[in-house]
């Protein structure tokens, strides 16, 4: 290593190595995470929706998030829950994980989700406050 660096010292080639460098580091993502939960549970979650603005999609997942000044940036295919009678509806909540807490960068908590086992999700972290959920169904590819 120190080899390399005395031979790049005073060359043009060690501008461009460390500006390759740093647009590295700026590109390698920040991750967020789902952590399983015990409370909530998916009842408490469904009886207390209107705690949470609620989003589904359809017979795969709910995602309750938190009513506050962070932002979920969702996929396409998620719709707005507007009454307590959708959740009702909802005929998947035999085949899902446990409530998945949704975790930021700073451990701040953003909502819960509940998804169909067998699907994936990855959850990015775009900026203070923000997170986005990509969501995929089992059977339709992923990243």
């Amino acid at each position: 290593m120190m080899t390399i660096c005395r031979r790049l010292q005073g060359s043009p080639w060690k501008a461009v190595l460390l500006f390759f460098c740093w647009i590295s580091a700026c590109a390698v993502p920040q991750w967020g995470r789902l952590q399983r939960v015990e409370i909530p549970t998916a009842a408490q979650l469904r009886q207390n929706w209107e705690s949470y603005d609620v989003y589904y999609r359809l017979d795969a997942a709910l995602l309750f998030k938190m009513k506050d000044e962070r932002k979920i940036l969702l996929d396409s295919g998620w719709e707005t829950v507007a009454s307590g009678h959708a959740l009702d509806a909802s005929t998947f909540f035999s085949v899902t994980y446990p409530p998945q807490q949704i975790v930021g960068r700073e451990n701040e908590v953003f909502g819960y989700l509940i998804y169909s086992i067998g699907d994936r999700v990855v959850l990015t972290v775009v900026g203070p406050g923000t997170v986005k959920l990509d969501y995929y169904e089992h059977g339709t590819g992923g990243p």
